[in-house]
């Protein structure tokens, strides 16, 4: 059951979703679901429905590469019995699109259950 939601139909779903990409950004100190809610319902980002608790956020950008595919968040329940079935959906799209690239941001555990992905950047963090 994975589909996008119409960017005007976000905030029917937002109520539910958002607690649970709060989880996809627990451990981010810059970033958080709220801020990509505006970017949701004017439709510069996409809002999808993984399963009944798991949700993602994707957007479009443009790079030096060409248009590139970039998952921002996926967070909820069950997530690891969803992800594969979430990425292919995406990259489907995003030949269809005509991207060059996908990017896929998030905790470095998800290596392992993406191996025809590579680490390309890290981030390095320092409390001050």
């Amino acid at each position: 059951m994975i589909r996008i939601i119409n960017p005007s139909e976000v905030y029917l779903f937002w109520e539910v979703a958002k607690p649970q990409l709060d989880k996809a950004f627990e451990d981010c100190l810059y970033d958080s679901a709220e801020l990509h809610y505006e970017n949701l319902v004017i439709g510069k980002e996409q809002l999808w429905q993984v399963n009944d608790n798991t949700w993602a956020i994707t957007r479009i950008i443009d790079s030096k590469f060409g248009k590139v595919f970039h998952h921002v968040a996926f967070g909820g329940e069950n997530i690891k019995n969803s992800i594969n079935d979430f990425v292919n959906i995406t990259e489907e799209l995003a030949k269809l699109l005509e991207c060059k690239k996908i990017f896929i941001v998030g905790r470095k555990g998800w290596i392992k259950h993406l191996p025809d992905y590579k680490l390309t950047r890290i981030t390095l963090e320092k409390e001050l």
